[in-house]
């Protein structure tokens, strides 16, 4: 070994004592993300302008996506292995591109008065230089009606995002720059508790104590600028600087201000290749700062957190691997440590078998910002407490017969402290107190959630197949079963009571999931349709008088279609729960009825 690889190895064990932190990606590999609201990094933009007049999106394989109106589901999934055996060809519009379109619209209109719009144009496009403007909008004003009762309330969604997106390219590196904007205003439609809610608010409020049609508002802003390199055979590096901003205009009365939260995040990464790139070293970093303006709790009030990932890399002609440790630590209002592995291994013996094995941990952010998209009806005085995962792990085995299909089957297993399973926030009603509102103000009240938390280890075992013939017909099904064993409730810095052992159960969480994607493409005409299904079996609920209760199971379907026009107009269809099912997202919060959407798509 010579010199130059004695002093990248000096730098990496070095690196270890650094305070450096990476947060680990929010891998939700044993819930579901059902909140209505505009998706998670959701960017309208398609950079490719020939994809405009797609509907719904081309599909990566193995990535079926209910399209459920007003849903955001994120599904159980396998960690995706390094190798990807296949790229079988998704269903698209033959339709020839034109360079000179840049922009793009996209508005529907659902028989329940949802309306659905995109809108984004590329102002710049260059060889070096890309910059995109974008701006969605979802809503509803539908009425729903309750499951455990005859009772019907309106659900109220109006969700609008503004974004910008700039790249630059210099000989070698780029340079990334974007910012985004929500408002969004919903109420908590969810189920009043009459027995513990209306009897508390009477005594602080009176009668009119209760209003489920006042709209809660949250902005969300996020702002981000980095730069990486590109085709460096010396030194591969990333840095990144994230800004995150959740303010909250009410708690629990419109008299209440809500909270808010700053965050500021910044990671980055070097890499180095020796040896013709059969060998690497490097080191990942990230550190993480919260503050909170409003808590009406201690807990997490404001805290660092940081780690540091040094990792060896090793390939040959049949394997790859990654061998690595995350170094985590919390800071402040909390105090933690963890280690981890950060391990990847892919063995692929012949051009149609891979065998993959992934373990990786760490701390998983559940700041305000993040818990927007998995639970917009979290209680407003709640700051989820992050998960720390010392191990989620996952051995998988993927093969081919024929180039039009992929199997793959897989295993894992997860431990988690900190889990939180959301339940009726039916404790609220201990910390009702006259000085906390005013006698004129009525409470936002249908049915608040809050976080149950306790000590997760859950094992999982799911098969996904993936079929493409041609670009005429595309096919994925995938199932996940999950078995979950809860230990001790773990304590809840955001409450004045100590957890409840008799409410230990994994809410909420399903012990099965089926996701079913069909696509097909007429070879005659610019029609396409597609069939989605997604269903969720073995969910329970906890309620405070009744205990555990089996929640109805989940099928969701969905069917829609595309005629492409001409290369600038096309019109679509999509009939949203087709199975007519009536199921909640959450307890006390009923998903929409049949309905159905029909609009448009336009490039220009």
């Amino acid at each position: 070994m010579n010199r130059t690889k004695f002093f990248y190895i000096f730098l990496l064990v070095a690196g270890i004592s650094l305070p450096l932190q990476a947060q680990t990606a929010k891998q939700d590999t044993t819930g579901l993300n059902r909140t209505v609201n505009l998706q998670r990094a959701y960017n309208p933009l398609l950079q490719d302008a020939s994809k405009i007049n797609q509907w719904p999106e081309i599909k990566a394989p193995g990535k079926t996506n209910s399209k459920a109106e007003f849903s955001n589901y994120t599904f159980p999934a396998a960690v995706a292995p390094a190798i990807n055996l296949l790229d079988p060809k998704a269903y698209y519009t033959n339709v020839a591109s034109d360079p000179q379109q840049r922009g793009y619209l996209h508005l529907g209109v659902s028989s329940l008065l949802n309306i659905d719009g995109d809108v984004g144009y590329q102002i710049l496009q260059t060889k070096e230089d890309f910059l995109s403007i974008y701006a969605s909008h979802r809503s509803s004003n539908s009425n729903v009606k309750y499951l455990q009762n005859d009772g019907k309330q309106k659900m109220k969604i109006n969700d609008n995002l503004l974004g910008a997106n700039y790249r630059h390219y210099f000989k070698q590196a780029v340079f990334n720059a974007d910012a985004q904007y929500t408002y969004s205003m919903f109420n908590y439609y969810g189920l009043p508790e009459d027995s513990i809610y209306t009897w508390k608010l009477t005594d602080v409020l009176g009668s009119e104590g209760i209003d489920q049609n006042i709209n809660q508002v949250n902005h969300l802003l996020t702002a981000h600028a980095g730069i990486h390199s590109v085709d460096n055979d010396e030194i591969n590096y990333h840095v990144n600087l994230r800004y995150t901003l959740f303010k909250q205009k009410y708690e629990f009365t419109k008299a209440l201000q809500g909270q808010t939260e700053n965050g500021i995040s910044a990671d980055f990464g070097l890499y180095k290749n020796f040896d013709n790139d059969l060998m690497g070293i490097g080191i990942k970093g990230f550190l993480k700062r919260y503050t909170y303006k409003i808590l009406l709790f201690d807990g997490y009030r404001n805290n660092w957190t940081i780690s540091g990932t040094p990792y060896l890399t090793f390939k040959d002609a049949a394997w790859n691997a990654q061998l690595g440790l995350s170094v985590n630590g919390q800071f402040g209002s909390t105090q933690d440590f963890l280690l981890a592995p950060d391990v990847k291994f892919n063995w692929l013996p012949t051009d149609q078998l891979l065998l993959y094995i992934v373990a990786q941990g760490g701390i998983q952010d559940q700041s305000n910002y993040s818990q927007y998209y998995e639970n917009r009806y979290l209680a407003p005085v709640y700051r989820v407490h992050d998960t720390k995962i010392p191990l989620d792990g996952t051995l998988g085995l993927k093969f081919s017969f024929a180039p039009d299909h992929q199997i793959d089957l897989f295993t894992g297993y997860q431990i988690a402290n900190n889990a939180h399973f959301y339940t009726d926030d039916f404790l609220l009603s201990a910390i009702f107190d006259p000085e906390l509102t005013s006698s004129n103000e009525p409470w936002l009240l249908g049915s608040f959630i809050r976080p149950y938390y306790a000590k997760a280890n859950t094992w999982k075992i799911g098969a996904a197949f993936d079929y493409a013939y041609q670009d005429l017909f595309d096919a994925n099904l995938k199932l996940v079963y999950y078995k979950r064993s809860l230990k001790e409730a773990d304590s809840d810095e955001n409450s004045m009571t100590e957890p409840d052992p008799n409410m230990l159960g994994a809410w909420s969480k399903p012990d099965m999931t089926a996701d079913l994607s069909l696509g097909w493409r007429c070879p005659t005409l610019p029609l396409h349709a597609t069939l989605a299904y997604h269903g969720e079996f073995g969910r329970k609920a906890y309620h405070f008088e009744k205990g555990e209760l089996k929640m109805k199971d989940i099928h969701d379907l969905s069917v829609s279609g595309v005629y492409s026009v001409n290369q600038t107009f096309s019109v679509f269809v999509i009939l949203n729960n087709l199975l007519f099912q009536k199921y909640d997202l959450w307890y006390g919060y009923p998903a929409q009825n049949f309905n159905i959407m029909a609009g448009i798509n336009v490039k220009f």
